[in-house]
């Protein structure tokens, strides 16, 4: 691979990476101007599950309170449906008397 393939391959994961970013950011002043849902530390599962399918966005604004909205993570949406179906997992599993 030639010296610039690779910089051109750091340089697209960069883009991403900021474009990320930007979108959370947006995300963020969207949820403080009341035009689209975030979730709050509180929030559990099914919140996350319900902001994901109501906003049909990847990246979700975690924000420690609904007060002062300050930014304290990213709810990525194959995360929480990660977490979901582990749930799931672990509610058969009891339910079977595996646990």
């Amino acid at each position: 691979m030639a010296q610039g393939d690779h910089s051109s391959i750091g340089l697209l994961g960069s883009l991403r990476r900021l474009t990320r970013n930007v979108q959370v950011v947006l995300s963020l002043l969207a949820v403080g101007i009341g035009l689209t849902a975030g979730l709050a530390a509180t929030d559990d599962l099914d919140a996350a599950l319900r902001a994901h399918g109501a906003n049909g966005k990847v990246n979700l604004p975690v924000v420690d309170n609904r007060e002062n909205l300050r930014l304290i993570g990213v709810a990525r949406e194959p995360e929480v449906a990660l977490a979901y179906h582990r749930a799931l997992d672990q509610a058969r599993a009891e339910e079977h008397g595996e646990v």
